[in-house]
């Protein structure tokens, strides 16, 4: 195997794991290290380095292919096309013809193509639905996959699906409303007796995923679907539980484009009839892969994953209106494992609104996030940048008590995974009441030590328990 791999990758690897040991060693010799002392700063600047570095070849390694799908029913795929190319999000792009009585060319997409991105189409000879996604993604060049439905706006939200992805690579990565969020969380499965963790999430409003998990995908539906090739055409439904991981979900605020009357009859299959194949298809699938798990089967190519190897744990996570940042918490509304409440209460789908995370960031002072439960210590609210960034002013707008700033940490991260907290940090957040139990905190890095003036991840951590809940009404990105 290390006969495949070249020599100027064998040193970058050992290169990023020897870095990462000398962090680990010099925390562990000084759990609460001084920002003052030469060593530490000399060791955060390198680690701002290494971790600028693995963000760049992470962009290098992960780069995207769009998948654009054009059916019968499906609206003009002009539009998709032509914005995929605008964003420059993507080396490549390869439109699917679902359609067999049409046939599709460059020319009659694109007037004049002035853009150096790959465009590839494939006019298919039968109509696959589902599964063409996954046999577009199957011939990428790149090793990963956007693909949304042509009638869905993701403008909003694009860039931080995208970084979403990156960030965790090996988990399937989608967005929903917050209903569908919700509905989703309720149909988890769990039993860690045969490694069984898995859950559904909807693919059509943009979803990012491997090619290999694709591929993986077409080789599962050869051996646990071959009886059953109807079900093929809605793999959709079952993509995400052959994962055997639980989806990341980014709730958006999801807009369709408008579709006409006669796009929406020109399926050739009625409302009922595919909700039937779709929830048969998925009971089988999850069949299938409890009892493979269950068999503990070691077939090569018709093993489902066991293990998790997600970077991050489950989070709720929303995309700010401007598409510039990310919020996620650890503070769920329920177990998903158990589907019950920290009190011990089963979660009831109408308590839903009550934790809509979107209201932290819809431009309105007076609705908030409130998950609706007393804060308890290690809860924490926290930003993804996408990026890092230097110099970042944050304004967040909380309904709470005048002290509740005493017993927030502020924690900043590089790279999601090692976390650096000091009383330095806390100490900047400037708090104005300014109505009732209203307060603006404001967090301006550039009063942060220099080192820690650029960052990718900002996290505000409970110290203690608290008899309130967090109240996040307003987050603006001044800079």
């Amino acid at each position: 195997m290390f006969g495949r791999i070249q020599s100027f990758q064998i040193v970058k690897l050992l290169t990023s794991v020897c870095f990462i040991l000398m962090i680990y060693k010099y925390l562990n010799e000084y759990p609460n290290p001084d920002f003052t002392d030469s060593s530490y700063i000399n060791l955060t600047f390198n680690a701002l380095k290494h971790a600028k570095h693995e963000e760049m070849n992470f962009k290098t390694q992960y780069q995207l292919t769009g998948i654009i799908v054009s059916s019968q029913h499906s609206p003009n795929i002009k539009p998709l096309l032509h914005y995929y190319l605008e964003t420059k999000l993507f080396q490549e792009i390869i439109i699917w013809n679902d359609d067999p009585q049409k046939n599709l060319t460059l020319n009659s997409l694109l007037n004049k193509n002035t853009s150096s991105i790959r465009i590839h189409i494939i006019n298919s000879n039968k109509t696959l639905r589902d599964q063409s996604k996954y046999r577009a993604c199957a011939l990428a060049q790149t090793l990963v996959c956007f693909y949304v439905d042509v009638e869905w706006n993701i403008k909003s939200y694009i860039r931080s699906l995208i970084s979403s992805f990156r960030s965790d690579p090996n988990v399937l990565h989608t967005t929903s409303d917050l209903s569908m969020f919700y509905k989703n969380m309720f149909k988890t499965y769990f039993d860690e007796s045969i490694d069984l963790h898995t859950g559904f999430a909807v693919m059509n409003r943009g979803s990012v995923f491997l090619r290999e998990h694709a591929q993986r995908h077409l080789q599962f539906l050869e051996i646990h679907f071959k009886d059953h090739p109807e079900f093929w055409l809605f793999s959709d439904v079952y993509f995400p539980i052959w994962f055997n991981d639980i989806p990341t979900q980014l709730i958006v605020n999801v807009q369709s484009l408008p579709i006409t009357e006669n796009q929406r009859k020109a399926d050739i299959y009625p409302i009922r009839k595919i909700t039937e194949l779709q929830q048969t298809s998925s009971i089988l699938a999850l069949r299938q892969l409890e009892s493979s798990l269950r068999l503990n089967e070691r077939k090569t190519n018709g093993t489902f994953p066991r293990h998790q190897q997600r970077r991050f744990p489950y989070l709720i996570k929303t995309s700010s209106p401007t598409d510039e940042f990310i919020l996620f918490s650890n503070i769920l509304a329920f177990d998903i494992s158990t589907q019950h409440t920290r009190r011990g209460n089963e979660f009831k789908s109408n308590d839903s609104m009550d934790s809509n995370v979107t209201k932290a960031i819809d431009g309105d002072e007076t609705t908030c996030w409130n998950p609706r439960r007393f804060v308890n210590k290690g809860d924490f609210f926290a930003f993804d940048f996408h990026s890092i960034e230097t110099n970042i002013i944050l304004l967040l707008i909380v309904n709470q008590s005048e002290n509740f700033r005493n017993y927030l940490d502020i924690h900043v991260s590089f790279d999601g995974q090692w976390w650096i907290s000091s009383p330095l940090l806390s100490q900047q957040i400037k708090s104005e009441k300014f109505i009732d139990n209203f307060h603006r905190l404001i967090i301006d890095s550039k009063h942060f030590p220099l080192q820690l003036r650029s960052f990718r991840y900002i996290s505000f951590n409970a110290t203690r328990y608290l008899s309130e809940s967090f109240s996040l009404c307003e987050v603006k990105l001044l800079k």
